[in-house]
């Protein structure tokens, strides 16, 4: 298993929001400090906020169990195509989160003639769905004629 940056602030997020519920449910040692107290819900609440990076899978692996490894080459491809489509800076931070949810084969749903009608992949499709933060999901991509289509 690869381990990437984000999915380690999501452990420590997760660790820190935990560590914030447990305080807060404890009387004694919130009423000792009010600071102290804000500052660990403050820090709850920005834990959950980071919830993509750790409870948000890419959606790829799901698709590795398949018997015909073009379903995981597809969903790699989509997830890729999907940060691609997705270049506006304001909507990365907004939505910092990508998850494959379904790969399916539709033969000749994007003719020869088409962008991306020639690609060895152009008879898959692919929805990928973002999700804002706290995980609320966002809009759905539909990746069509081997990526050249959304």
């Amino acid at each position: 298993m690869v381990w990437h940056i984000g999915r380690l602030i999501g452990w420590l997020a997760f660790a820190v929001a935990v560590g914030a519920s447990v305080v807060s449910l404890i009387p004694r040692a919130a009423a000792a400090r009010p600071r102290a107290r804000r500052m660990v819900l403050a820090g709850g609440v920005i834990a959950w906020a980071l919830a993509p990076f750790w409870a948000v899978s890419d959606g790829v692996g799901r698709f590795d169990r398949r018997a015909d490894p073009t379903y995981a080459h597809v969903a790699q491809l989509a997830y890729q195509d999907a940060w691609t489509h997705n270049d506006n800076p304001i909507a990365r931070l907004a939505l910092p989160a990508a998850r494959v949810q379904r790969v399916w084969r539709d033969p000749g749903h994007c003719p020869a003639g088409w962008p991306g009608g020639n690609e060895p992949y152009a008879d898959w499709r692919a929805d990928v769905r973002f999700y804002t933060y706290f995980g609320i999901p966002g809009p759905l991509l539909r990746v069509t004629c081997g990526g050249w289509s959304w």
